[in-house]
């Protein structure tokens, strides 16, 4: 569901969750409807863009009827991503600072094109790359940690080099 999800987010060009809110994701997996009469009964489902793709809906929960419990996905546990960012100045300050550049960075550029913050690189994948930053703050390794992160292209070609440069900053006064 997860990836149907994020297959017709990609496709649409939204935001994931502008598509399908993750409560609806965790009550079609707990339900599991067969017909879209049990699938619009759910009250997650109500919404114009859950209805919209009902059928996407009803294909991805029938795939994952049909998996074996071997091939379904691991669940997260906790722990799994960066701590609440409000520990971060106790418990790893550089990772604090370059939160810190990071999203200031990131807001200036929504501002700039007149975007949210969030639409232009998701919250939590601010907070990994600066959690776990790559080895060399270089544009080339910030663009390649965004993707994995799965930012899409053009997010990466907006942010990369202006966060490299704020995390090579920080590097270079010596505040990390």
């Amino acid at each position: 569901m997860w990836e149907a999800r994020d297959r017709i987010a990609r496709e649409r060009d939204l935001s994931p969750g502008r598509v399908l809110q993750d409560a609806a994701i965790i009550e079609l997996a707990q339900k599991a409807p067969k017909t879209p009469g049990e699938l619009q009964a759910l009250p997650t489902m109500r919404g114009r863009g859950a209805r919209r793709h009902q059928s996407a809906w009803l294909r991805a929960v029938a795939r994952a009827r049909d998996l074996s419990e071997r091939r379904l996905p691991e669940a997260n546990v906790p722990g799994d991503g960066p701590p609440p960012a409000h520990r971060w100045a106790d418990r790893d300050p550089e990772a604090a600072k370059r939160l810190t550049a990071a999203r200031a960075v990131v807001a200036a550029l929504a501002d700039e094109h007149s975007m949210p913050s969030e639409n232009l690189v998701q919250p939590d994948t601010v907070r990994r790359l600066a959690w776990t930053p790559p080895a060399e703050p270089s544009v080339s390794a910030v663009a390649a940690a965004l993707h994995d992160l799965g930012a899409r292209r053009w997010q990466i070609e907006l942010t990369a080099q202006p966060i490299a440069k704020a995390f090579l900053r920080l590097e270079c006064k010596g505040d990390l």
